[in-house]
């Protein structure tokens, strides 16, 4: 449920609306939005904010982006996003059904649906012995 809209943005790109924004007309919201939130804390982002602006991101977009307030988003930030943080747009957009009949199993939305999912690898590596953490960083080598 989210729209494209052709601008005459200075690049020329396309913009696409993904805010949970209510549509009074049709009384539904946009369920389709950005979580950077997620992917920063997977990849050790502890300043994203800092981060966005050194990855050439304006302060202000830099801002939205850290905080979520996102009511659209230009595609070449969407690519930007996806090359700096070495991720697929799937990876940062996050799907919330409006109601029932949105949120039909099958749905190929599912795959993005927000979860309760919580990235705490750093979390759980830090009560591995030193020994342990030796075979997983040996293990990742392997298979990278």
């Amino acid at each position: 449920m989210h729209t494209c809209l052709k601008t005459l943005c200075p690049k020329q790109s396309l913009v696409c609306t993904f805010v949970m924004q209510y549509r009074p007309y049709t009384n539904t919201y946009v369920m389709l939005q950005i979580n950077l939130a997620r992917i920063f804390k997977a990849r050790g982002i502890d300043q994203p904010y800092k981060f966005l602006v050194q990855s050439g991101f304006v302060p202000f977009t830099a801002h939205k982006y850290k905080n979520g307030k996102v009511d659209h988003i230009r595609l070449d930030h969407i690519e930007k996003l996806c090359v700096i943080l070495n991720c697929t747009p799937n990876d940062i957009l996050e799907w919330r059904p409006d109601d029932l009949l949105d949120d039909r199993p099958s749905h190929p939305l599912q795959k993005i649906r927000t979860r309760d999912k919580k990235l705490e690898i750093n979390k759980m590596l830090s009560h591995f012995s030193l020994e342990k953490l030796e075979e997983i960083e040996h293990l990742l080598a392997t298979h990278s």
